[in-house]
């Protein structure tokens, strides 16, 4: 539709965002927010709607717009949202599939607990970062140790 003014498509498109609010995570407390913000939003809307059709509203469509989004930003969402929680549950599956390093106190190669340990002259690290341990003076286990990234 070409034909409606600049005013009534303001005025639509923040009603839509006024009444568009996030679901609520699935808790009593969050629902019941919701529900209360979304009813008093829809009586606003309604008001606002009314006033329009029986010529209250004296100063124009864009200032009862401005009107709704004064009130939505003085009484923003409060309560859990479900996308928060589902969020907040894939971080914390991803963190439980992460490996905590693993500390190492014995050469790789040898196995010797004894000597300096340094990280392995060729570089090598694990999947954590850390790097592959071996003798700092030499080992007489020759290269039977693991490969990094175990």
């Amino acid at each position: 539709m070409t034909d409606l003014s600049s005013s009534i498509r303001n005025l639509l498109a923040t009603i839509a965002d006024f009444l568009d609010v996030p679901d609520p995570a699935l808790d009593r407390a969050d629902e019941s927010a919701h529900r209360f913000l979304v009813d008093e939003r829809v009586l606003l809307v309604r008001g606002v709607i009314e006033d329009i059709l029986v010529g209250k509203a004296t100063l124009g469509l864009d200032w009862e717009a401005d009107y709704l989004r004064r009130r939505a930003a003085e009484r923003p969402v409060t309560y859990r949202t479900l996308a928060q929680v589902v969020d907040a549950a894939q971080v914390s599956a991803a963190s439980a599939l992460v490996a905590e390093p693993v500390t190492r106190s014995a050469c790789e190669a040898c196995g010797s607990p004894r000597g300096p340990l340094a990280p392995d002259p060729s570089g090598a690290r694990y999947t954590s970062g850390e790097p592959v341990l071996a003798c700092a003076t030499g080992c007489s286990a020759g290269t039977g140790g693991p490969e990094a990234g175990e």
